[in-house]
């Protein structure tokens, strides 16, 4: 006998009795209808290697529910992600790595100031670590009462505003937020976009917005900050967290 709804196969009365086949053909259909757990994609792999269409797994390293589509599987539940990191001296670059590849949307705020011997200087990202020529962007800024315009064609980090620098007042740190849209890579270019406040005096005062694009197909796991020139100074902070939809 067949169930109407899900067609699950159940001994009917008219079967010869053959008790292990029945329950083994009940534990067959009931399994693939059921959330399984698995230590990794691997492990899945391996002890899961033809999974039914609309079959869901957990991992357990990653902390995520997937789905079987009947080609791949795919998130349906995101998990929410957040991160902060505070500067307890002067560093180089700061690293948010092991980001999970299926948020759909990722987004950073900062508070930051470099020590370059300049009142204000760029701070860069980096995705995957990747130093190539892959990154795209366009920044409009606004210095006091002057607009410009910034670009970057092919260059080795992307742009996602200005910060404050050693030359300018004791105490100034500029912030900003950069959001990365399309993070659990459905394109083959992972878009971003930035905006971003720099106040020093009235005269030395930055603004803007922008965005950009990294130009390799994901799956992307990290993003590094790095000034321009110099280190990020002491009690920057960082923080990062996912926009679930």
């Amino acid at each position: 006998m067949i169930t109407p709804d899900q067609a699950l196969v159940l001994p009917d009365l008219t079967d010869n009795r053959n008790v292990p086949l029945s329950f083994s053909d009940f534990a067959t259909g009931v399994e693939s209808r059921l959330v399984k757990r698995y230590a990794s994609r691997s492990d899945r792999a391996v002890r899961n290697p033809t999974p039914t269409e609309g079959e869901y797994s957990y991992l357990l390293d990653e902390n995520i529910f997937e789905y079987y589509t009947g080609a791949a599987w795919a998130s349906t539940v995101v998990t929410p992600y957040s991160s902060i990191q505070t500067l307890s001296g002067s560093v180089a670059s700061v690293t948010f790595s092991s980001i999970p590849s299926t948020l759909r949307t990722l987004i950073f705020r900062w508070i930051v100031r470099g020590d370059a011997a300049v009142i204000n200087q760029l701070i860069n990202i980096r995705v995957n670590g990747d130093a190539s020529n892959n990154y795209f962007w366009n920044e409009t800024n606004v210095t006091n009462v002057t607009t410009g315009n910034t670009v970057g064609n092919g260059t080795s980090s992307g742009s996602i505003g200005h910060m404050m620098a050693g030359s300018a007042g004791a105490g100034q740190f500029a912030i900003g937020t950069v959001t990365f849209i399309g993070w659990d890579a459905p394109h083959a270019k992972l878009n971003y976009r930035f905006e971003y406040y720099a106040f020093d005096t009235v005269a030395n005062s930055f603004h803007g917005s922008g965005g950009g694009l990294y130009n390799v197909a994901g799956p992307y796991t990290s993003v590094t900050f790095l000034p321009a020139a110099g280190n990020f100074v002491t009690t920057s902070q960082f923080t990062a967290v996912s926009e679930v939809i």
